[in-house]
């Protein structure tokens, strides 16, 4: 199906588009006028410029926000010290190079999570600024989607905390204006395979056919992904930065979501 609204990134038209479902929100405009905007751009974009649809999901995502922050006041790494420590301790990665269909590839690294440190919320949190800035650095990936692998290697149950793929799911689904091409867990212990009906179950039908279970050899056939996407650790040649060089890079950056 094409779903080409012949509207470009960048172009007056979508210009327009922005302004004209932005001003639905004036309270939202008047506390963060910015972040309205660019979550706009973002709506209407994973929804091919339909503005029924996109006026939606922007005001699912502007009331996702207030309940999960309290307010609409940007995310910035410089002045969250508990962001930071959740960038340094290496989570989460995107790989800087794309899937051959535009997507981004978010890797996951269970055993960088401690639960202990960073609860569901925290971690929700942290995703979402990832997730944010990927949208920020490159607009198209709003329409192009993401591919999440997360790598269970050398995790055990005290990486594992079931809540945060619930939240993570609900704001998926329901709030974020992204689109979601698979999800593929590698390696995964042997505990986690007997949650994985669970986990499965906290997504809707259509998403949870998108998750796979796979090992790391499968990853390239199964994605269709060149080895120059994929982080070495997964058979690729990406070499992914070191716990302080990825900080150094996002602090650097700064950027503001």
């Amino acid at each position: 199906e094409d779903k080409n609204s012949g509207i470009e990134i960048g172009s007056p038209e979508e210009t327009a588009l922005i302004e004209e479902i932005s001003a639905k929100f004036p309270d939202e405009l008047r506390e963060n006028e910015k972040l309205v905007k660019f979550m706009a751009a973002c709506s209407l974009r994973n929804r091919y410029y339909d503005t029924e649809s996109s006026l939606k999901r922007l005001g699912k995502y502007l009331q996702w926000r207030k309940q999960t922050f309290g307010d609409y006041k940007d995310q910035t790494i410089e002045d969250n010290q508990l962001l930071r420590e959740q960038v340094r301790a290496g989570l989460i990665y995107l790989s800087p190079t794309h899937m051959p269909n535009g997507a981004a590839l978010v890797f996951i690294r269970m055993r960088h999570h401690n639960p202990k440190e960073f609860d569901h919320h925290a971690t929700l949190r942290y995703w979402h600024y990832m997730i944010l800035c990927s949208l920020i650095k490159d607009p198209s990936l709003a329409v192009h989607g993401f591919v999440f692998v997360n790598n269970s290697e050398g995790a055990t149950m005290a990486n594992t905390d079931i809540q945060v793929p619930r939240v993570i799911s609900s704001a998926l689904t329901k709030c974020m204006p992204i689109r979601v091409n698979s999800v593929n867990l590698v390696n995964p212990p042997w505990f986690f395979r007997l949650i994985i009906p669970v986990f499965k179950a906290l997504f809707p039908a259509k998403l949870a056919e998108r998750i796979n279970v796979a090992q790391i050899d499968e990853l390239p056939a199964l994605l269709s992904v060149p080895q120059e996407v994929l982080p070495t650790e997964l058979g690729g040649q990406v070499e992914v930065d070191s716990h302080d060089g990825l900080l150094e890079k996002m602090v650097a950056e700064n950027i503001a979501v």
